[in-house]
């Protein structure tokens, strides 16, 4: 029974998102002169009406290769679905605080006035990216700790964008008053406080993230009191992540270790996952 009620609540959460961020889908059934289409423009919020997402610096529409090639990329998702996406990126963040904490540390490369945060890696990391061990083959048990510390950095990185991507949403001019004359968070923060009353976010953790949307005002204190911290990680983990794809990536005419090619493959996936979209008006791109 609170497995069917976690997903009835999750289900809900994503109607709701889905009825203040997403314009109407498109219709299933042909126009007819004899059966006119009933105009349903009021069951959703005109958010979409006044933000979109688009590409990120770097990035371009029109260099994207054809979609059926792989997954669309996430400004060609709706806002509903990569909101989703960053709340889980945030909430993965705060999970793993503890961990995360114990290998963020600063360092004043001897000038103690203008400290820096760095990533502490695990002695399998540093074996693979120092001296002349960098380039030997390692064991099962490093690929473990190698890996665990480029998913810390991943978790980092993301939770940055993320945690930028969801600020930004919720203060771009319009968005808050597209919202408010749609009836508000109020649907949402009720039924995400259900899934916290009954502790279910404890016990599924596929819906845990939609317990950050039990107060948006919490939510953006929580966000905005870590801001400094999130991002100084990210930095450190953006560092990590570089040194790491400088160590994996080799060129084609070297022979690759198995567990290199599996480091390698993880950095490519993670390198996608990381990007968020930008945010522009309509049609104005």
């Amino acid at each position: 029974i609170r497995e069917r009620l976690s997903t009835l609540i999750s289900s809900a959460i994503r109607f709701h998102l889905r009825r203040l961020f997403d314009p109407l889908p498109m219709a299933y059934t042909l126009p007819s002169d004899k059966y006119t289409a009933p105009d349903l423009s009021g069951c959703r919020a005109r958010t979409h009406e006044v933000v979109e997402l688009c590409p990120p610096n770097g990035f371009d529409k029109k260099d994207e290769s054809n979609p059926a090639d792989g997954p669309a990329s996430l400004w060609e998702r709706p806002i509903s679905h990569v909101l989703l996406l960053a709340l889980q990126r945030v909430h993965s963040y705060f999970q793993m605080q503890d961990d995360i904490n114990s290998c963020i540390r600063e360092s004043g490369d001897g000038d103690l006035s203008k400290p820096t945060v760095v990533f502490a890696l695990s002695q399998a990391s540093h074996r693979c990216l120092e001296g002349s061990t960098k380039d030997r083959a390692f064991s099962e048990t490093d690929l473990d700790d190698i890996l665990h510390d480029i998913y810390l950095a991943h978790t980092c990185l993301s939770a940055a964008r993320a945690s930028k991507f969801i600020l930004s949403l919720l203060r771009w001019p319009g968005v808050n008053l597209a919202i408010q004359n749609a009836g508000g968070w109020q649907d949402v923060e009720s039924v995400s406080s259900i899934l916290k009353m009954h502790h279910l976010d404890k016990v599924f953790s596929g819906e845990a993230h939609f317990a950050l949307l039990s107060s948006i005002d919490e939510l953006v204190k929580l966000l905005e009191s870590n801001k400094k911290n999130i991002i100084n990680a990210a930095k450190a983990s953006q560092q990590v992540l570089q040194e790491m794809w400088s160590r994996f990536k080799r060129g084609k005419k070297k022979k690759r270790h198995p567990h290199d090619k599996i480091v390698r493959q993880v950095l490519l996936d993670d390198s996608t996952t990381a990007v968020f979209p930008s945010f522009c008006f309509p049609d104005s791109n």
